[in-house]
């Protein structure tokens, strides 16, 4: 499957997605700080709910030290 993915054609994001950080607003591009690769975690945290997603919130807390993707020029966000 990872073969797979690599072959997939790269195609230019013409939308101009903005998101909320804790730097405040950031642009896409923002979000790779100069890096080659971006992996992006979606949490679930629904404005009516106490707490987040109980699998969201599972792994966040596995995800442990990712000081090693700077590294390989790659950001998690």
């Amino acid at each position: 499957m990872n073969a797979d993915r690599r072959r997939l054609p790269m195609v230019r994001i013409e939308k101009a997605y903005v998101f909320d950080a804790p730097q405040g607003k950031r642009r896409l591009l923002d979000l790779f700080e100069g890096r080659r690769q971006l992996i992006v975690y979606h949490f679930m945290f629904d404005p009516d709910w106490e707490k987040g997603c109980p699998g969201c919130t599972g792994l966040v807390n596995a995800l442990g030290d990712l000081s090693m993707l700077e590294a390989r020029d790659t950001t998690f966000v």
